[in-house]
């Protein structure tokens, strides 16, 4: 029972941990680094919002956002800008987001 119990406790949690989505966020000084992040990355239908200093873009599709996630939080260590990527998953309890400042 225990150990059953245990199994399915790491399955919810390896599955709810799964992406499904997120948002990009960082300095609007910064967005034509964003913009040629998503176009090296194949990543061609997404929309930009500018708001309070900040370009913020969803994106809806995991397999996208996993294309550009490492490259803009790599891009953003290097040239040190603010970037925030979050997260959205399966299980809403395990959303987290990774923040470069």
């Amino acid at each position: 029972m225990l150990l059953s119990t245990i199994v399915l406790l790491s399955l919810v949690v390896l599955v709810g941990r799964i992406p499904v989505g997120g948002n990009i966020s960082v300095d609007l000084d910064q967005s034509d680094r964003l913009q040629r992040i998503m176009k090296e990355n194949a990543v061609m239908f997404w929309t930009g919002r500018g708001t309070l200093g900040m370009m913020y873009v969803q994106i809806d599709n995991p397999f996208a956002l996993h294309a550009v996630d490492d490259a803009i939080i790599e891009d953003a260590r290097r040239n040190k800008y603010l970037a925030i990527v979050h997260y959205k998953c399966i299980i809403p309890l395990f959303n987290y987001s990774v923040t470069v400042d």
